[in-house]
């Protein structure tokens, strides 16, 4: 029987937050996700070896496509009293503590997982159900999804990554209590020990988390020092902050290292060990071995996309391996033309001086984000950023590269009419239906990540060149 490896989600716009209930679940417990928007911009179809796919949609005529002949489950959100499941509840689903813990909502995403096992079973994909359940009744209970989402938006310095820390954190609790628990231990062991399969959910799901702490602590605000360019985190003298990470980077190391050895076949550890090492100074190569090892096992496989990102970053951290960086983001790219991956080949022709086709990609990696407001589609906040940078960096360099007042002016007031719309007022609503009644807190941390300070001062200068004092004044008294 074939162990699920790696599912797809093919979903439209109107269901971000179910679909990042589902998918991150999904990576709690190890298992690659694939995405598919359905209103993403139209491209050669790629072919991928995921085992099964859930379509999530808002209504029956947004396929666009036929089913895959692979095993999947249709999930039609806009239809109420679909397959018994309620649809009003979860259409009404936000990432809000609030919202998730109610017990009406806690009983409709146990029934929406509870539709979807049962079509894997039906599949005969091998599984463990007992352990996939009971993984899945912490997950919801401690809103992991909330966390994993805060720390995949917000991927810098901020305040809410307290609260990222604290639901992993009791994640891990929770989870470790489960093989301390009597009763489970009289019952055999149900949580895992004895099913390969279920032990593997058990144990990755515990390392992951830890991995997560540690990610949310190292982006944890502090006053006192500030994030410069190259990635280090040091106070105004330079001094570089002494990192609290909740666990040794070592000891997880060597926790990653026995799962790997116990199961060889899975590329996702190699991953996970990638993630775990990602910012330990010393362990460069190691954090390098790690992803290219994944690649490896994975082959070219979309959702290998993610992993040639992170290799990436790596590389560009990483001084004189620049060539090394944009030839990995250009497998990102290739894999998945995505917005991210789009906008870092932009960076690296930049560093090669190629200012043409640096050009070109930013406004590719625009026209890919803006593309997805079509058909009501909403941004997360992490689009809202890129575009916002993509059109940033387009006033700014058409200004000193070649003084073109005209296409600084152009991008620079669309971004700023953009951030005015989409975050300070937001008018799509879509920090709403993310976050609900939490939203300003969000809001408020996109807005501080876009610093328009050197945009004020461009489009003062541009606004000059051609004579229009009154907008050069307005923008000089803004920064």
């Amino acid at each position: 029987m074939e162990e699920l490896r790696a599912i797809k989600i093919v979903h439209d716009r109107k269901n971000r937050v179910l679909y990042n209930i589902l998918a991150e679940f999904f990576r709690f417990i190890g298992i690659f996700v694939l995405e598919d928007a359905v209103d993403s911009l139209p491209r050669e179809q790629q072919s991928d070896d995921t085992q099964f796919v859930i379509y999530l949609m808002n209504e029956r005529f947004c396929l666009s496509k036929s089913l895959e002949d692979k095993p999947y489950c249709l999930i039609i959100v806009g239809e109420d009293n679909f397959e018994k499941l309620n649809m009003k509840e979860l259409r009404e689903l936000t990432l809000q503590p609030e919202v998730l813990q109610t017990e009406n909502a806690q009983k409709s995403m146990q029934g929406l997982f509870a539709y979807i096992f049962d079509k894997i079973y039906l599949y005969k994909l091998n599984v463990s159900q007992s352990v996939m359940q009971k993984l899945l009744d912490i997950y919801l209970e401690q809103n992991v999804v909330i966390a994993a989402c805060d720390l995949q938006y917000y991927r810098m310095l901020s305040e809410i990554h307290v609260e990222s820390k604290k639901k992993f954190l009791n994640a891990v609790e929770k989870l470790q209590a489960l093989e301390d628990d009597d009763s489970s231990q009289k019952a055999g062991n149900s949580w895992g020990r004895g099913d390969r399969q279920g032990e593997f959910y058990y144990r990755y799901s515990v390392l992951y988390c830890k991995q997560r702490v540690n990610l949310a602590c190292w982006f944890l605000k502090d006053e006192e020092y500030y994030l410069r360019g190259n990635g280090e985190l040091c106070d105004k003298n330079g001094f570089r902050r002494q990192l609290n990470l909740e666990y040794g980077v070592a000891e997880l190391v060597k926790e990653c290292w026995s799962l790997i050895y116990a199961y060889p076949e899975k590329a996702n550890l190699y991953v996970l060990l990638g993630l775990i090492t990602e910012k330990a100074d010393d362990a460069y190569q190691l954090t390098v071995n790690a992803y290219q090892t994944a690649v490896q096992m994975i082959g070219r496989q979309p959702y290998a996309s993610h992993v040639y990102y992170w290799l990436g970053l790596r590389f560009e951290r990483n001084n004189g391996t620049l060539s090394e960086a944009k030839q990995a983001y250009g497998e990102a790219y290739l894999l998945q033309p995505k917005y991210r991956n789009i906008y870092k080949v932009a960076v690296m022709y930049e560093s090669e001086g190629n200012k043409g086709q640096f050009i070109q990609y930013l406004m590719a990696c625009r026209k890919e984000i803006s593309h997805r407001t079509d058909n009501e589609g909403k941004l997360d906040p992490l689009e809202i950023e890129y575009y916002c940078k993509s059109c940033l960096l387009l006033c700014l360099r058409f200004w000193n590269y070649w003084n073109d007042a005209d296409k600084a002016i152009e991008y620079g007031e669309e971004v700023l009419k953009f951030i005015d719309q989409h975050i300070i007022n937001d008018m799509f609503e879509e920090y709403q239906t993310l976050y609900g009644s939490n939203k300003a807190d969000y809001q408020r941390e996109s807005q501080n990540r876009i610093r328009v300070k050197r945009l004020h001062e461009v489009l003062t200068a541009a606004y000059r060149s051609i004579g229009d004092m009154e907008q050069s004044e307005m923008h000089r008294a803004k920064y």
